[in-house]
């Protein structure tokens, strides 16, 4: 009997099988064929090279009426490239800008003289490449001392105690490489409509935190069925029972599609300038020097000079200084500071200046870190401008002069002005390592430099431009002294710190 059963098992097979063969009922493991109008849209960008500017737009209103009502505007270019001699690679240059509104209203705040009042934020520009061999994310820069410099991106994983690389694919997608063609309805001529699910995720991938919010998403192409742009319209958030609403867009254009965007592995400068790469050099050579900085204020005038008085034994920065000023630290915010060398270890040592109530004085006091660490430099170039770490060959010079220089890539102006600052704690502008505004260096016949450069930042809703100049004084070589009235504090036994 379990012979019988085995062979009518077997032929209840085969004529299934064998009906299968001759037609009938369609196979259900039979996909259907994507419309070729919409695949040739996705098609468009679809492991393409192009570049998508990504405009992302928040207004917020908020209920109470002592609450101040925002704009945040981010705007971004970024470049997805998959280059068969460079690789797969991804380029992002942003900007976020803020404005106030005027209370209830969609109008931007403006100044007395019309002008909208806003805070620009320059992320600048920042490159990545992915890895062929793992997968992961190399980011790429040139540093200023004109060599290109590769890192292999990671973050701090707390179960597994340590770092570990990023994939390229999590953190940098074009979407349309994920999208597929029965994600797309046709509206009208050359006008689509992608399903909310997958214009969620696009959302996701040009760096909305709005992604639950798209309530439609439109995308038009042109007669070539390439996608121009995409649209999503987000729901209001807030309303009725809520402090606020919120009301968000996003808008993306296409352009530069195939190799005409297609990044380029970043190259060192070739620039050629002996002049100012033997001024930079001059410092090497010198035992003392004086160094300024000036704070100008919107006049034209100068908020504070700050003069660095340097050489081997003893560092000054004195603040608001000036030929009458005859003592340290005196009122405000005319704060100074010492650096002076131990000889144990010839490493120098930070002093601040605090108020003696028995001398009636103000005497410098060793700066502490912590409770078992001094603040201490090195050695004698890092008491003021970094000139060892820059090469001239990052310089360019501006159009239409001989001496005054400037820095084309857009990563190495954003900080290249804290290279030239104070490098001492308390008298160097940190803002400049990130956010230089603009910088133009003038060298002179004798190698003097003027330096012009600042920042942007938002005081009381009105942005404020500070401008900083630089100088540098060859005269000062070799022949500075700290002033008379400055004492040079006994540093024996700061090497325990």
């Amino acid at each position: 009997m379990k012979k019988n059963k085995l062979l009518l098992i077997s032929f209840l097979v085969a004529a299934s099988l064998s009906a299968c063969a001759t037609g009938g009922n369609t196979s259900s493991f039979e996909y259907e064929k994507p419309d070729p109008e919409f695949q040739a849209v996705i098609d468009s960008l679809k492991g393409i090279s192009h570049t998508a500017d990504v405009n992302y737009e928040i207004y917020y209103n908020q209920n109470d009426p002592d609450s101040v009502d925002g704009y945040l505007g981010t705007a971004s270019t970024r470049t997805f490239s998959y280059s068969k001699e460079e690789g797969r690679g991804y380029k992002i240059k942003s900007k976020m800008t803020a404005r106030d509104l005027v209370k209830g209203t969609r109008e931007f705040v403006k100044d007395e003289a019309g002008n909208v009042i806003e805070t620009t934020y320059d992320n600048g520009e920042k490159l990545y490449f992915c890895d062929d061999e793992t997968g992961c994310i190399i980011a790429e820069y040139l540093g200023v001392n004109n060599k290109v410099e590769t890192y292999l991106q990671s973050e701090y994983d707390y179960e597994a105690g340590t770092y570990l690389p990023i994939a390229f694919d999590s953190e940098f997608r074009n979407p349309f490489d994920y999208i597929q063609a029965r994600d797309l309805s046709k509206v009208a001529a050359n006008t689509y409509s992608l399903n909310l699910d997958k214009a969620s995720f696009a959302l996701e991938c040009y760096g909305s935190s709005a992604a639950m919010a798209v309530k439609k998403c439109t995308i038009t192409t042109n007669e070539s069925n390439q996608i121009e742009e995409m649209n999503f319209e987000m729901n209001t958030e807030g309303g009725e029972g809520y402090t606020y609403v919120r009301d968000t867009s996003l808008n993306v254009k296409y352009s530069k599609f195939g190799k005409e965007s297609e990044l380029a592995h970043i190259k060192p400068c070739e620039n050629n300038n002996p002049e100012l790469a033997t001024a930079l050099k001059a410092l090497n050579k010198v035992s003392s020097y004086k160094y300024s900085k000036d704070y100008i204020n919107d006049d034209g005038t100068v908020a504070d000079h700050i003069v660095g008085y340097i050489t081997q034994d003893a560092a000054f920065y004195h603040h608001h200084d000036s030929p009458t000023d005859t003592k340290v630290y005196s009122v405000g915010d005319d704060y100074d500071y010492l650096a002076a060398i131990c000889e144990a270890n010839n490493k120098y040592y930070g002093f601040e200046y605090t108020y003696n109530s028995m001398s009636g004085n103000y005497e410098p006091g060793l700066i502490m870190l912590s409770v078992s660490a001094a603040y201490s430099i090195d050695d004698f170039s890092g008491l003021g401008p970094n000139f060892r770490a820059l090469s001239a060959e990052i310089f360019s010079l501006k159009e239409g002069t001989n001496n005054v220089y400037v820095i084309e890539n857009d990563t190495l102006r954003t900080s290249i002005a804290s290279y030239f600052d104070f490098q001492y704690l308390g008298v160097n502008s940190q803002v400049l390592e990130t956010r230089t505004d603009d910088f133009e260096l003038t060298l002179d016949s004798d190698g003097s430099m003027t330096i012009n450069t600042g920042y942007r930042y938002s005081e009381s809703g009105k942005v404020v431009a500070q401008k900083i100049i630089f100088r540098l004084d060859t005269s000062s070589f070799n022949n500075t002294e700290l002033p008379s009235y400055v004492e040079i504090p006994d540093t024996t036994g700061c090497e325990k710190w």
